[in-house]
């Protein structure tokens, strides 16, 4: 029996739930059969196979047999290759996926592919052939991957991540996230060392086949912290982070969003959960949760000055970050890049600057709070009416890059927090600060991201309470620079940080950034 009660919806960035119904209220979305739909990664490294994902969600609900996949892979300059492959398997799981990965020859070309899938299912004992997915008023136009002929910048010692994203523990009235091990496969294909699989703390306490009831014996937390353990185990190419999506109390006392790392003890967050009827509390404010998470954890605040929908400030009691909230001295950063350059993006930028000029040692991630959202964003836009697609907030797209040796889980997660990174939505900057003052750098971008166009050196001065650009420079036609420069500066209490722009990429990012957290000058010089 399907769950029919009163639920204030309002717009979720998400895998679409199409079997939650409000009470008295007709749903257009709804089907008599499961989620079906086709993902794949927004780009793939050059050396790497192609996964194409096949997700069916709630089949315990609406079994199916699926017979068959095929899949076109064609570009707009006449080549073509049919991949077709027989499943003939009944499924009756609630989540229950399937990755294709097409080997490409060294002839095969590279740049931008349509990726069309074709999946034979039998429900009842109707054949149908759904493309790309299921739900009604999409577009099923083929995914677009861009196949690179070069890999993600590498300078020594570097790692990819995206610090927040969401699984299949991840479940609610209308929103679903991707299995752990496809996201990991995923992810490999793009070029990532590691991500955060950063749950709901609403989901995460949920019982495992109702999401409307809480079970204080936590099942979801248990199997979400052991599937973890075990896939980091058994695939050493990625590592996930786990983590947890708090919602928590600011000083307003409305509902925001904290991003727990490598956290083991799981915090209840239920104040925008939509579980209970106009109770928006949380269970706990920032304070709280910071103050008693283990020292192998950090706390980052996720998004925060992400522009709240109004709706969403009256029903769900949801806020954003304040420079209050921020100035908490146990917070280690701010995701202030959440999968696309926008007004909160610079919003939360300002601060920043605001708050390390102040001496706050807070540093800046990136993230992009996919939900799946691999290759396409889907959003219910009109409750169960319509399903908007868009090309942003892409898992992996907006990356952290961290220097760490190891991609063992807890040296990445020590690195976030002791080691330099840096932002970027392309190009790759290492810098460091010698004893006797020197400024080396290091700057590296690729064609897909394209041409080095600025470099900006910049130092907060703490006495004068003010950044200055110290060095500029632009340039042409460069995709790597290395030099060293010996800033000459009346004060030397502050911090360094560099920002470079690059020029003439190739897709719908034609213009990216990297930005680096600060060296301090009163830290250890190399």
């Amino acid at each position: 029996m399907l769950p029919i009660v009163p639920f204030f919806f309002a717009p979720n960035i998400l895998y679409a739930e199409i079997h939650y119904r409000f009470k008295y209220f007709f749903s257009f979305l709804f089907k008599s059969e499961p989620e079906i739909l086709a993902d794949a990664p927004y780009r793939i490294e050059p050396d790497k196979d192609l996964p194409i994902l096949i997700f069916i969600k709630d089949a315990n609900l609406f079994p199916i047999d699926v017979l068959n996949v095929k899949i076109i892979l064609s570009n707009n300059k006449g080549f073509k290759k049919e991949f077709s492959t027989s499943i003939l398997k009944r499924i009756e799981s609630s989540n229950w996926f399937y990755i294709y990965q097409i080997k490409f020859k060294s002839s095969d070309p590279f740049g931008f592919f349509n990726i069309d899938v074709k999946i034979e299912i039998k429900n009842k004992s109707k054949i149908k052939i759904i493309s790309i997915d299921n739900y009604r008023t999409t577009n099923k136009s083929p995914l677009i991957v861009f196949r690179s002929k070069n890999k993600l910048p590498k300078l020594l010692n570097f790692k990819y991540g995206d610090i927040h994203s969401h699984s299949n523990y991840t479940h609610d009235q209308v929103e679903f996230g991707a299995p752990l091990e496809a996201s990991q496969i995923i992810s490999n294909a793009i070029g990532l060392s590691f991500f955060g699989a950063t749950d709901h703390s609403y989901d995460l306490d949920d019982k495992i086949d109702n999401f409307l009831l809480n079970d204080d014996l936590l099942p979801k937390w248990n199997n979400f912290q052991t599937e973890v353990s075990t896939l980091n185990k058994k695939n050493n190419f990625c590592t996930i982070i786990r983590g947890e999506e708090v919602s928590c109390s600011n000083s307003n006392g409305k509902n925001v969003h904290l991003l727990l790392l490598c956290n083991k003890n799981y915090f209840k967050g239920s104040g925008d959960g939509a579980e209970k009827w106009f109770r928006t509390k949380s269970e706990f404010t920032i304070e709280e949760i910071v103050s008693d998470i283990s020292p192998d954890t950090i706390a980052i605040s996720a998004h925060p000055k992400e522009k709240i929908p109004f709706l969403h400030k009256l029903f769900f009691g949801r806020d954003t970050w304040s420079e209050f909230d921020l100035l908490n001295h146990k917070l280690t950063g701010m995701q202030i890049l959440n999968g696309e350059i926008n007004d909160s993006f610079f919003e939360s930028k300002k601060i920043w600057i605001d708050l390390i000029l102040n001496g706050q040692k807070i540093l800046i991630f990136a993230g992009n709070d996919a939900h799946g959202n691999f290759n396409r964003f889907r959003q219910l836009s009109i409750p169960f009416f319509k399903i908007v697609e868009k090309d942003f907030q892409l898992f992996g797209k907006m990356k952290t890059a961290v220097k760490s040796i190891s991609k063992n889980e807890k040296d990445i997660i020590d690195s976030l927090k002791n080691n330099f990174s840096v932002i970027t939505s392309g190009p790759l900057v290492d810098f460091s600060l010698s004893k006797n003052n020197i400024l080396k750098y290091k700057i590296l971008s690729t064609e897909e991201f394209g041409t080095i166009s600025n470099l900006k050196i910049i130092f907060g001065d703490f006495d004068l309470q003010k950044e200055t650009i110290i060095f500029e420079n632009n340039f042409k036609k460069k995709f790597s620079i290395q030099n060293s420069f010996k800033p000459k500066l009346n004060s030397n209490n502050g911090y360094y940080r560099i920002e470079v722009y690059t020029k003439n990429g190739i897709g719908n990012f034609k213009n990216n950034f990297c930005i680096t957290n600060p060296i301090w000058t009163n830290e250890n010089k190399n």
